[in-house]
């Protein structure tokens, strides 16, 4: 998933999910009347924050070039701002009718697989919140670079060294990087165990997907908690060392799970990998 490209992931996570089930995603009005009929309104909360995320991104870059006064990217910035609450509150809702179904699907043994589904749709839909919380930290980091700079520039002071530059630009958003890290590596789970759900005596699809993403996955964890250490001295507890190391070694682009991996070893191995998201995800929230 890349930051300002949301609507695309809504629309990938909508096809695999069909693709997966053989079933349409959850109808709201069906659900409660949460939101009208057909309509989740999710597409174009997100097209929207996508293209405003566009938008604020060349407000910074032109005010950093002295070419936009900075009242116009405080207007982007709000814009956004605005975009992103909208799309969240959007998500909220839909993911309401998703838990409900859920709830009513878990002990459905037939229906396991759509459970699985809308499983892997709901922790879809919460990494793209956690990236649009992400993308927000980055980029008010990314202006206020720009202020600083500017004001340095204004009062003839030295240029700011680089440290300097990530205390003001980098450092705010290592909390909302390593939850973003963290939502992602759930989403990535879950659409393992829907893969297994599917198919657990032929692993082609479950392992091909795992092997294809895990490095990223390791990788978008890990190196918040590095970045963490290196700029706030923060020293990582025994827990999360060990589920950084666990996850680095994964990073590593020769591994991989074996052809003949079985569905016992698969679902061990995201169950480990399900406790490591836990300690950084729980570490992040009461220290970061």
């Amino acid at each position: 998933m890349a930051l300002g490209a949301w609507k695309k992931t809504w629309e990938t996570a909508k096809d695999e999910f069909k693709d997966l089930t053989g079933t349409k995603k959850p109808d709201v009005a069906k659900l409660g009347g949460l939101i009208k009929k057909h309509k989740t309104g999710i597409m174009d909360a997100l097209k929207t924050a996508d293209s405003d995320y566009a938008a604020y991104t060349a407000a910074i870059t032109a005010f950093g070039s002295r070419k936009l006064p900075e009242a116009k990217v405080t207007d982007a910035l709000n814009k956004f701002g605005r975009s992103v609450k909208d799309a969240t509150k959007q998500i909220e809702t839909y993911k309401s009718a998703l838990t409900a179904e859920i709830g009513k699907l878990k002990d459905s043994e037939e229906k396991n697989l759509r459970y699985r589904g809308l499983k892997a749709m709901a922790k879809q839909l919460d990494a793209i919140v956690s990236e649009l919380e992400l993308a927000q930290t980055e980029k008010f980091g990314a202006f206020r670079l720009e202020q600083k700079k500017a004001e340095r520039e204004a009062n003839n002071q030295p240029a700011m060294t680089p440290s300097e530059m990530v205390a003001v630009s980098t450092d705010p958003m290592l909390k909302k990087s390593a939850l973003a890290g963290v939502a992602k590596g759930k989403a990535f789970i879950a659409k393992c165990k829907a893969l297994v759900q599917k198919s657990p005596d032929d692993l082609a699809d479950a392992l091909k997907y795992y092997n294809a993403n895990i490095q990223k996955v390791a990788r978008d964890c890990t190196q918040p908690l590095s970045n963490t250490v290196k700029r706030l001295g923060k020293t990582l507890p025994p827990n999360v060392r060990s589920a950084e190391t666990d996850l680095v070694a994964r990073n590593g682009g020769s591994y991989k799970l074996a052809s003949n991996t079985q569905a016992r070893e698969y679902l061990a191995e995201l169950k480990l990998l399900s406790g490591h998201f836990k300690v950084i995800d729980s570490w992040a929230n009461a220290e970061l």
